[in-house]
């Protein structure tokens, strides 16, 4: 929970500023798309002021969908970014026994010496086994 409020507060502007600009493509679109029903139930001879309204329509929509991919590429760009600095900054912040202390326990684990590390063996799979009953043949 730190960390997502970490990174809240790291890019507060930018996600706004994304968040916006995506508001305005989805209202540039819903514009156009009335501005193009408006074009087709109006007649031939009133349609010049319809032409430029579909035009900014148009304009503003690309401007504002461009502008939103722009911001929220960036804020996932900054995003891990601060999430690599803030991983790089509690690793080299640890006490060194407790970094050997993980890396040892990760180490055996991948290859799979759990011998004299504390580990018993799985109980429940050896009682199961003595458990199931056998069909007859």
């Amino acid at each position: 929970m730190r960390m997502f409020k970490m990174l809240l507060a790291a890019a507060r502007g930018l996600l706004l500023a994304a968040v916006l600009a995506s508001l305005a493509y989805g209202a540039a679109s819903v514009f156009l798309l009335s501005a193009i029903n408006n074009a087709l139930r109006t007649l031939p001879e009133g349609r010049g002021r319809g032409v430029a309204l579909f035009a900014a329509m148009a304009l503003l929509m690309v401007l504002a969908q461009t502008t939103s991919s722009v911001l929220f590429m960036r804020l996932c760009q900054r995003t891990q970014a601060n999430l690599r600095w803030y991983i790089f900054q509690r690793a080299t912040s640890a006490p060194y026994r407790r970094v050997e202390q993980v890396v040892e326990r990760r180490a055996c684990r991948r290859c799979g010496d759990g011998a004299g590390r504390g580990r018993r063996p799985n109980r429940t799979t050896s009682r199961r086994r003595s458990t199931l009953k056998t069909w007859p043949a």
